[in-house]
């Protein structure tokens, strides 16, 4: 606002401008710019004068900064990088997948470790029972003098036809081992001070028993075994920790694996653990019987238990080792065509063939223990038979016993031999060339480095550019108003236009010199980058690919392994069983000797078995994602038939199952004592948690 002096003039006056510039891909750079100019006067008339200037400048390089390539090279670089960053990311799926998968595979080894130590302390226990009744034959039996059995006291079930009072003797007696539970059993069976007297003499007779050497071996290892089990689970616990942790869950959060993948490792079904241990029960129901003169009812109730037992065998135990053999059977051309070498068929040939001889061996067994067992109840059925009779009988029960046990040993051997053959492996058919050429096309870590490759080519060509002279083109000008109040009013009389050449010579070039050195530098350093990684990958199939083929061979030579080291077993057990002057069954010394071995070859194949497996899976994650070719879905999981048949997988974003653990016998280990919720999950959930 201005007032002029001594006229009386009054004016206000304003001024605007904007404008626009844009860049072309070629370089081109366009400016427009539009600038108004107002004043108003108060006086005289209340006159407007606007006056407006359209300026406009076109500069076309020729040179530096001339070209698509050098216009669109930050639209360039953000594109591929953005490229780059969706690379990665399926690789990081890829490696994701194949770590976590890693994890569980490493606690599932170390879970059937611990099952199969737990299985190598049964037999230990089974075993040194078996020697130190077999050392102390005629030596375990105690008793002690005992005027009256104290009134009231019932003998329990654990301790009936072992602990016998014979009142016409006034004595207590005691037949057979005597466990620490029973020890204790008898101390508080009464507290009348006769019988504590009695019992703590046939406790002190019992326990001044010296073992033998092979027993000591076997107790020794026993107490090793312990210490590795305690071990194992220990790590167990440890490993369970560090991969929670892994997953993002907190490691105080209770949580147990699916094992169902362990199921085909199930090797000797449960069922005939337990009517083997039915057997070894079954003496404390015969040792009821008076071994001197058995009583006749008693003997005919412990046959018809016997005759149950038996039955229980037939239905059951032969029956799942018959539908073993007869899966293995339909198998056999598949395994035939999977092995590589004539060698390796001639083996699962022979060892299918003795193994269906020993279960045909069996089935003959099971029939003349039926026939003895008819025999046997027949002669008891009539009330005047003799004390011969009823001898014969108490005794041909003993033995039937004891074959069966025998049996049912024999029939885990034939079971080991089946089962073994149905544990499978995924093929990975594909040739070393084909491996090694599928990783050089599919590998987008590989993808990524050699675009960097071009890059780095690309930045050389614009550090280059600018060491060039700058040559550019340039035509500018104005466009007014003629004045007056229309500041819209354009007049081509009163407009300027400009062209020329712009030309600067590239006399300082320093900098620009140095840039483009270090940019050749770089592009030969990430060109020797990109070899170098494909090498490595090239590097990393081969070895993969190596590895895959080694342990596939492992694995069929630990197949034959664990057979073999079952029939050791079953031989050293069958020897040590063996009356005395029968080959060296009944020698002293070398039984614990022979059993020790045994059970070591069955632990060491065990253990080998599921390394073997483990690695052979991990191996085989690890040479699809080298390849690039692993697919991950929506779901993080591979889209593999073998996990996405699994029963927990689905297409859906993978989440933790709450589900209460269910461990059994050879799953427990020892508790975190953590706090949180119980999850149970299987692959699906652990991709699903762990993204």
């Amino acid at each position: 606002h201005r007032l002029g002096p001594g006229d009386g003039v009054d004016s206000t006056s304003g001024s605007m401008r904007f404008g626009v510039r844009k860049v072309l891909p070629a370089g081109t750079q366009i400016a427009m710019e539009l600038a108004n100019n107002t004043l108003w006067l108060f006086s005289g008339g209340n006159q407007t004068q606007s006056a407006s200037v359209l300026s406009y400048s076109i500069t076309q390089p020729l040179l530096i900064g001339a070209g698509r390539k050098i216009g669109l090279e930050n639209l360039t670089d953000s594109e591929r990088n953005l490229l780059y960053a969706t690379r990665d990311l399926a690789r990081f799926r890829q490696t994701f997948f194949t770590d976590t998968v890693g994890g569980y595979l490493g606690l599932l080894t170390t879970l059937q470790g611990i099952r199969n130590e737990q299985g190598n302390i049964r037999r230990l226990e089974d075993q040194t029972d078996r020697l130190m009744a077999e050392a102390t034959r005629g030596e375990r039996a105690a008793n002690s003098d005992l005027a009256a059995f104290p009134d009231g006291v019932v003998i329990p079930p654990e301790l009936a036809g072992q602990l016998v009072y014979r009142e016409d003797l006034q004595r207590l007696f005691w037949r057979g081992l005597m466990s620490d539970e029973q020890e204790e059993m008898l101390r508080n069976l009464s507290q009348e001070p006769g019988f504590k007297t009695a019992a703590e003499r046939i406790i002190q007779s019992l326990r001044t028993t010296v073992a033998p050497l092979d027993v000591l071996n076997l107790q020794s290892s026993l107490v090793t075994s312990v210490n590795n089990l305690r071990s194992s689970q220990l790590r167990y616990q440890d490993q369970l920790d560090a991969f929670k942790l892994q997953l993002g869950l907190p490691p105080d959060m209770k949580l147990t694996i699916d094992n169902t993948l362990l199921k085909q490792f199930e090797v000797i079904s449960g069922e005939l653990f337990t009517i083997e241990d039915e057997a070894k029960e079954f003496a404390a129901i015969s040792g009821v019987l008076d071994d001197e003169s058995p009583d006749l009812i008693e003997l005919r109730l412990a046959l018809q238990k016997f005759s149950e037992l038996l039955g229980r065998a037939e239905s059951i135990g032969m029956k799942q080792v018959s539908d073993d053999v007869a899966s293995v059977e339909a198998a056999i051309p598949i395994r035939l065509a999977e092995l590589q070498t004539d060698e390796d068929r001639k083996n699962l040939t022979a060892d299918f063939e003795r193994a269906r001889f020993l279960y045909q061996e069996a089935s003959e067994k099971m029939l003349e223990i039926r026939r003895a067992l008819a025999g046997f109840q027949e002669t008891v059925r009539s009330d005047n038979i003799g004390l011969d009779e009823r001898l014969e009988a108490y005794n041909g029960l003993t033995m039937m016993r004891e074959d069966l046990l025998r049996l049912m040993q024999n029939l885990q051997v034939v079971q080991i031999s089946m089962r073994i053959e149905l544990i499978s492996l995924i093929p990975v058919d594909v040739s070393l060339e084909e491996a090694t050429a599928n990783a050089i096309e599919n590998r987008v870590d590989l993808m990524n480095s050699r675009a960097m490759v071009m890059d780095a080519r690309r930045q050389v060509e614009i550090t280059a550019n600018r060491m060039q002279a700058a040559l550019d083109l340039v035509v500018d000008g104005d466009i007014r108003t003629a004045g007056g109040n229309r500041p819209f009013n354009f007049n081509g009389e009163s407009s300027q236009m400009r062209a020329g050449i712009r030309f600067t010579a590239p006399l300082d070039q320093i900098t620009e010199r140095n840039n483009y050195r270090v940019a050749l530098l770089r592009y030969q350093r990430q060109r020797r980058a990109y070899m170098q990684a494909e090498d490595e990958i090239k590097q990393d199939v081969r070895q993969a690919w190596r590895q895959i083929i080694v342990l596939r061979k492992n694995f069929e030579t630990t197949r034959r392994a664990v057979r073999l080291a079952a029939l050791q077993y079953d031989s050293a057990v069958n020897e040590a069983n063996a009356p005395a002057g029968q080959g060296q069954g009944g020698g002293r010394g070398l039984q614990g000797n022979n059993l020790l071995n045994a059970l070591s070859a069955i632990l060491r194949a065990q253990n080998a078995l599921i390394q073997n497996w483990t690695n052979y899976e991990q191996n085989r994650l690890n040479i699809y994602r080298d390849m690039g070719t692993m697919e991950v879905g929506p779901d993080g999981l591979w889209n593999d038939p073998f996990y996405r048949n699994q029963d927990n997988a689905s297409d859906e974003p993978a989440q933790i199952r709450l589900q209460s653990p269910s461990l059994d016998r050879f799953d427990a280990v020892p508790g975190d004592g953590g706090g949180g919720h119980v999850e149970r999950v299987g692959v699906a959930q652990l991709i699903g948690t762990g993204e």
